[in-house]
């Protein structure tokens, strides 16, 4: 009888400590699904503030400028006059013009800015000025990459005429 309530306690001494690990599993889940749902949420939050920015390459700086005149001036040549909020980034240096980052109240109005783009280089005055969508730190590095790969097939492919669409490069024969 005695070694029957030992197994008893011994028994009820497991079950209580599987309980409790039960609980610290529960209390784990609880917070992992937590630090999950908010970084999906900084990342949405991420994604959608990207989304409406644009990056303009080749404006050129002055000091004292009105960059938002600038700005709209650019993208009326687009035949869009959206509301700008437009700031140079980066360091100031006399060798090349900052970026500009541009923000739009919309992703739709981004899309239809950034489709228009390539109208600009038939501009005089626009012609090196290049408007990209505005990319996180790592899709930086993976653009530069794909853009390096181009100029190197570039060399080698001269028949063909080579592009960056879909974070994959195509390429077509050229018209002789």
């Amino acid at each position: 009888m005695i070694e029957l309530q030992d197994q008893v306690i011994s028994l009820q001494k497991r079950l209580i400590t599987a309980r409790d690990g039960l609980s610290s599993a529960k209390e784990f889940n609880k917070d992992l699904k937590t630090e999950i749902f908010e970084g999906v949420q900084k990342e949405i939050a991420l994604e959608e503030e990207l989304g409406r920015n644009i990056m303009v390459f080749g404006l050129c700086e002055e000091d004292n400028e009105e960059i938002n005149t600038k700005v709209s001036e650019v993208l009326e040549t687009l035949g869009e006059k959206p509301r700008v909020e437009a700031c140079r980034i980066g360091k100031k240096s006399t060798s090349a013009a900052r970026p500009v980052k541009v923000s739009f109240s919309s992703s739709s109005i981004v899309q239809q800015i950034l489709r228009k783009s390539s109208k600009l280089c038939e501009t005089e005055k626009f012609n090196r000025v290049f408007l990209a969508p505005d990319r996180t730190a790592e899709e930086r590095a993976q653009h530069k990459e794909l853009v390096l790969e181009l100029k190197r097939r570039a060399e080698v492919e001269k028949d063909k005429k080579l592009f960056i669409r879909g974070g994959k490069i195509c390429s077509f024969e050229r018209h002789k």
